[in-house]
């Protein structure tokens, strides 16, 4: 019983829904390099959209790739806060495009500036209908920091959330955001056949147990 209870067990957790990681690198986005005196002139999609994920309108994407304020993280492309020129605040706002839930992981920041003169903090929160379910402080960054659910200022859980706002103190550039969709998966032939053995297993040793009972009643 108890085998035909655990073939049932392992047949349904292969059935079940996985996670799909993204790693959001910015770098599908064709757009120009900045001056260092306004990023945005040639800046890429405000508002945009990417890898299914929907960013505010403060949020621009700048190819960093050989200007004072670069490099990316990787690549050539990062997102950078333009709240002066668009009237936003500082912010990155994140959603799934269309809606639903998600998980993050971690992100990789850097102060626009990147001097010691101008460092910034960074605040991230994580939110579920509303409400405050995860937190992350960092107070003070420079070069690109990875900033991730394991980091010293991390309270709550990150684990099942429909917004993330990343908040730094002043301009700053994010890249590889990473974050996890929780995806629905049909069952797999052998789990059908797994999970098809468990259960007639179970009949079986339920009509062995009643052929028994008969048996010595009968006697």
């Amino acid at each position: 019983m108890k085998f035909t209870a655990l073939l049932c067990g392992a047949a349904l957790m292969s059935m079940a829904g996985q996670a799909s990681a993204t790693t959001i690198t910015f770098d599908g986005h064709a757009v120009g390099q900045p001056p260092d005196s306004y990023p945005s002139i040639f800046a890429g999609p405000v508002g945009f959209t990417d890898q299914g994920f929907q960013f505010s309108n403060n949020a621009v994407i700048l190819n960093v790739s050989s200007v004072a304020n670069g490099p990316a993280y990787s690549g050539n492309n990062a997102a950078f806060n333009d709240y002066y020129q668009y009237g936003y605040g500082p912010e990155f706002t994140i959603t799934k495009s269309g809606g639903g839930t998600f998980s993050f992981s971690d992100v990789e920041i850097q102060s626009w500036s990147h001097s010691a003169n101008n460092p910034v903090s960074v605040e991230i929160d994580g939110f579920l209908n509303g409400s405050y379910v995860g937190i992350i402080t960092v107070a003070s960054i420079l070069g690109w920091t990875n900033v991730s659910t394991a980091s010293p200022g991390a309270l709550g859980t990150f684990a099942n959330i429909d917004k993330l706002v990343i908040t730094p103190s002043d301009y700053a550039l994010i890249d590889n955001l990473r974050l996890n969709v929780a995806v629905a998966t049909t069952p797999i032939p052998g789990a059908l056949l797994l999970f098809t053995s468990a259960l007639g297993g179970l009949g079986l040793f339920g009509w062995q147990r009643r052929r028994q009972t008969s048996v010595g009643s009968a006697a």
